[in-house]
């Protein structure tokens, strides 16, 4: 093809190079053009997805026998692929070496169960924290050798594009219109600071994605829950006006079909933004699978997960009850009914939650009112959004008390412990002496 090129080049035409150069110098030094990752697509219309989050490599791993006999023909991780942060106390992590980290990832990569998934299954994926560290962000120092390890992981080939590109942001579309899917995973990491979960470039890139989507089912997947504002853990509320962005990202695009996918919390739950509050106009929701390996009720008790920890992070945009075991997600798509059936099932693959969504009610409309700016009169509902207040109560002073009442708590137990035990060996001695 290059020999064609320079044969085409006559000796009349031989300031034209340089002076097509110059040309092209001058466009590029006046105009600004955006140049985004390509999206991987494929023909092929799905109709069964599953997706998981939460994979600790010195656990049991029951679940990968239940998503085989489901048969998926795309799964998706929703981050913690694995656990590379090392706990120093409840809530404390140190960061983990790289060569630790590499053979973390080479453990989960040849996990029995998820091996065979590999030799049979597309699996596309993005990270959350406990890749690297828990609750990091952008200034996690090994971030940039962290994504090559993880893309390794992914089996993302040597020279793939996506290779040079900051972040692990990506895109896949599947099938054709009118069955098309397009899964769009958002990296809440490589980029987070105390502003921002995607920074700008990330944030354009998804614009260009929505804006040029054709999908009548649009999955984005992120690692850290986006509708429930109002609990104590990491989400997209916990970070300025981010979650407000996002939204009216998606009514200035005008998407239609979108659901929400996450993971995180070590239990699974659906949740609904209603349309009343939605810049879509239409019901958002959100299916979170969290916990493949170990959940709340593995960690901290069946009971008091079930009936304590309940209590405590209930949302107002809770769709179905909690359950608190360990658990991945399935969706089967039927596109004669144009339904997509969300199943939550537990380690044995028994279905413990259940959420049918047609997509002729995910359709965009305008709902801002007359005079409103885009995606903004939604939020003029105040039992749309947390408040300011309740925001930093929710996200600032609950898990500080949350924090300190634990350590606390441990003081006071490992104070009570010596002191018994200081009174049981003097007591031992007075005896000893007595006799």
């Amino acid at each position: 093809m290059s020999g064609n090129r320079t044969s085409s080049i006559s000796p009349t035409s031989s300031f034209s190079i340089p002076l097509t150069l110059l040309t092209l110098l001058l466009f590029f030094a006046t105009t600004t053009v955006a140049f985004y990752p390509a999206s991987t697509s494929t023909p092929t219309a799905l109709t069964r997805i599953s997706f998981g989050s939460c994979s600790k490599t010195w656990l049991k791993q029951p679940t990968w026998k239940p998503i085989l006999e489901y048969n998926p023909e795309l799964f998706v991780w929703l981050g913690d692929v694995v656990y590379n942060d090392i706990p120093v106390l409840p809530g404390l992590f140190k960061m983990n070496s790289l060569e630790n980290m590499k053979e973390n990832y080479r453990l989960q990569h040849e996990m029995e169960g998820y091996k065979e998934l590999r030799a049979n299954t597309p699996i596309v994926g993005v990270w959350d924290d406990h890749e690297s560290i828990n609750d990091g962000g952008g200034a996690y120092p090994y971030k940039k050798e962290n994504q090559q390890l993880f893309m390794d992981f992914l089996d993302i080939p040597a020279g793939d594009p996506s290779r040079a590109q900051e972040g692990l942001y990506s895109s896949y579309s599947f099938g054709e219109a009118p069955h098309q899917i397009k899964v769009i995973l958002l990296d809440g990491r490589y980029f987070k600071n105390s502003t921002t979960f995607l920074g700008e470039v990330q944030w354009d890139w998804l614009r260009h994605e929505l804006q040029s989507n054709e999908a009548s089912l649009t999955l984005i997947g992120s690692g850290v829950q986006v509708i429930p504002d109002d609990k104590p853990f990491e989400n997209w509320a916990a970070i300025s006006n981010e979650r407000k962005r996002l939204l009216s990202v998606l009514a200035e695009t005008q998407a239609s079909g979108v659901i929400l996918l996450s993971g995180d919390v070590h239990y699974t739950q659906t949740y609904r933004l209603p349309a009343s509050c939605s810049p879509t106009g239409y019901p958002l929701h959100e299916f979170t699978s969290s916990g493949m390996t170990h959940s709340c009720s593995t960690q901290f008790g069946k009971y008091f997960c079930e009936h304590v920890a309940t209590k405590m992070i209930t949302s107002r945009f809770q769709d179905s009850p909690f359950f608190m075991g360990k658990n991945f997600g399935t969706l089967d798509v039927d596109w004669d009914r144009r339904e997509v059936t969300f199943h939550s099932h537990d380690h044995t693959g028994a279905v413990v939650i259940e959420k049918v969504v047609r997509l002729d009610d995910l359709i965009y409309s305008d709902s801002r009112g007359d005079g409103a700016e885009s995606g903004v009169a939604p939020y003029l509902n105040p039992s749309c959004h947390i408040s300011d207040t309740r925001k930093y109560i929710v996200h600032v002073v609950t898990p500080t008390r949350l924090a300190a009442g634990t350590f606390i708590s441990l003081g006071l137990l490992s104070l009570t412990l010596l002191i018994c035990f200081c009174r049981r060996t003097r007591v031992g001695s007075k005896k000893v002496k007595e006799h």
